[in-house]
């Protein structure tokens, strides 16, 4: 491993790691898929039962499949470092290597598992005739890069502190979960009350609704807040990057 450099490190974790996760499952591979379709399906099953207006939207199942597809890339890029870091901890703690490589191979598992969905995207967006312009499509990749960025980023902060302090490794998942099911992904944006509010100033709204809007209509109501994050998520990635490459020495003995 010494001799190798970062990504071929990056990519012999990420080749280790899959053969690992699916040899055991009979659908192999197809997990992947599993979760979202799930709740896909889930939503719209429950808004079109529940008489929601935004559900009788022809494209209403791509709609939220697409936004569930975004969601999922930022947990993946985010749980997949900091799972790889925990199964692989007494190989972090003897085999000396670049642990940057870990983040690598998390950010490789995110884009094979967004990658295998896309299809299924593609499917739906020719059925419904639902497409953006090239301008928009930018936009779109932009968003999905920006999602790929912050997961992976706060998984970098995250995994030296989860060494130290278990209750951050117990507790995370929970914080996830509350922060994704206050951004109106599954269901309409709330027009009010204290969900509205929470819609309305949750970074993620902008940062999940806005791709979704640009690549299916081409335009989105959340163009200037998108931007306005941007600059933050590439500060915090710089920072998470050398925060990691500095704490992981001090983390790795806590193991």
């Amino acid at each position: 491993m010494k001799e190798m450099t970062t990504f071929q490190q990056a990519f012999a974790l990420f080749t280790r790691e899959l053969h690992v996760r699916y040899r055991r499952a009979a659908l192999s591979i197809l997990w992947v898929l599993i979760p979202t379709v799930a709740a896909s399906v889930g939503a719209v099953w429950a808004g079109r039962s529940l008489g929601l207006e935004a559900s009788h939207v022809p494209e209403y199942p791509a709609v939220v499949f697409l936004g569930s597809m975004l969601a999922q890339l930022f947990v993946d890029a985010y749980s997949s470092s900091s799972q790889l870091s925990l199964r692989c901890r007494q190989f972090i703690r003897f085999v000396p290597y670049n642990h940057t490589a870990i983040l690598y191979a998390g950010m490789l598992f995110s884009v094979l598992n967004f990658a295998i969905k896309s299809p299924i995207l593609i499917g739906m967006l020719i059925f419904f005739h639902k497409f953006g312009t090239f301008s928009s499509f930018s936009l779109f990749l932009l968003g999905v890069l920006v999602l790929l960025l912050l997961g992976i980023s706060l998984s970098a902060f995250i995994i030296p502190i989860s060494y130290v302090y278990w209750d951050v490794r117990y507790g995370q998942n929970y914080v996830l979960a509350f922060v994704l099911s206050s951004t109106p992904i599954l269901y309409p944006h709330a027009e009010r009350g204290i969900l509205a509010l929470v819609n309305r100033y949750n970074p993620f709204t902008a940062l999940i609704l806005g791709p979704r809007d640009w690549l299916m209509y081409g335009s989105s109501e959340y163009l200037l807040v998108f931007l306005m994050i941007v600059p933050f998520v590439l500060a915090f990635h710089i920072f998470s990057l050398w925060y990691f490459r500095r704490a992981m020495p001090l983390g790795i003995p806590q193991i």
